[in-house]
């Protein structure tokens, strides 16, 4: 129970830590919107644009439409290993426990 609440306390911690970054990120994303004269909307506006220009192949030599295609694929298949990497230190501190290699009594280190 102790190594539960001492992993809860750190979540808590970095939930912390990633809320006041995603808070300073955003205060600094609408200083540079000021100081470029843009308003949210038409950053918005100009990447819908864009997201309908690189979709159409018509806007693309055929060499370099495959190109995009193939880093699109590869960044796809990196995102979806990453995202298959993470792991739960919930998860793997019960599977620890239950093999029974793990004594209760010992400290989950990772």
């Amino acid at each position: 129970m102790l190594a539960n609440q001492k992993l809860e306390k750190d979540s808590q911690t970095k939930m912390q830590e990633i809320r006041r970054n995603m808070k300073k990120l955003d205060a600094d994303f609408h200083q540079l919107l000021a100081e470029l004269g843009l308003t949210s909307e038409q950053v918005h506006d100009f990447s819908e644009q864009m997201d309908a220009f690189i979709e159409n192949p018509d806007h693309f030599s055929s060499p370099i439409w495959e190109k995009l295609l193939e880093e699109k694929k590869s960044l796809d298949e990196q995102v979806a290993i990453n995202l298959a990497n993470i792991t739960d230190p919930i998860k793997t501190q019960k599977s620890f426990f239950e093999q029974g290699s793990i004594k209760p009594h010992w400290i989950f280190v990772r």
